[in-house]
């Protein structure tokens, strides 16, 4: 055998050697890669699961004292105890008050809210208070401040709207309390004044009148008693 082939035959060789050793390789870090691939699916099961158990907590348990749960559970059988009969009433109130504006179509617009709220925070201001920080204080938000809105106008235009006061009702007033009266007051800013109380007051009556006929009538089935 020539020199030239003997060297053609060892750069076959050669590469006869390397494929052999190339390919194998290429297959075992596919397998590999295949192997080591991440399943994302048991990772979003286990984190769905995981923010599951802490909503889950954080609703069931209200505090923690060194450690150990104090359960939402404990805290609504104490208020239930000292609360839930008035609580109770006071829903039942709302419900029947707001099924009565649905049938009569009766509807409190955004615009009377928003001046309800207005003459509400004139008059702290007038005091020097702000409504946001009295209601902090009563734990109330706006929000909430305007559905008790809501009800008292949707119950004053339902019960109240056919209430009137009298100027005989007024001269009345006037005369049996007379000694409360201011005597530098105006006598027209003494009539206002006096036709406002009277008018909230037969309001009230006319409101208590009206709810407990609407009581009566409904259908209400007390599952717990308090």
């Amino acid at each position: 055998m020539t020199k030239a082939k003997k060297k053609n035959n060892k750069k076959q060789a050669l590469r006869i050697n390397l494929s052999s050793i190339n390919i194998p390789l290429g297959k075992e870090i596919q397998n590999f890669l295949k192997k080591k691939k991440i399943d994302v699916k048991p990772a979003l099961i286990f984190l769905a699961i995981a923010l599951g158990l802490y909503f889950l907590s954080s609703y069931l348990v209200v505090a923690l004292v060194n450690g150990r749960p104090v359960s939402r559970f404990e805290l609504i059988k104490i208020l239930e105890a000292q609360n839930g009969k008035r609580t109770l009433e006071s829903l039942i109130t709302k419900k029947l008050i707001l099924q009565e504006a649905k049938k009569e179509s009766f509807k409190v617009t955004k615009e009377d809210l928003a001046n309800e709220i207005k003459i509400i925070e004139d008059n702290l201001a007038a005091r020097g208070q702000k409504l946001d920080e009295v209601l902090a204080l009563q734990g109330m938000t706006r929000i909430q401040l305007e559905e008790e809105i809501e009800i008292q106008k949707i119950a004053e235009g339902l019960a109240g709207k056919n209430t009137q006061i009298t100027e005989e009702e007024i001269d009345t007033y006037i005369e049996e309390n007379q000694a409360s009266i201011p005597p530098e007051a105006e006598p027209a800013e003494i009539r206002g004044t006096v036709k406002s109380q009277l008018q909230q007051q037969k309001t009230s009556e006319a409101i208590q009148t009206w709810l407990e006929k609407i009581k009566s009538e409904a259908k209400i089935n007390y599952l717990k008693k308090y």
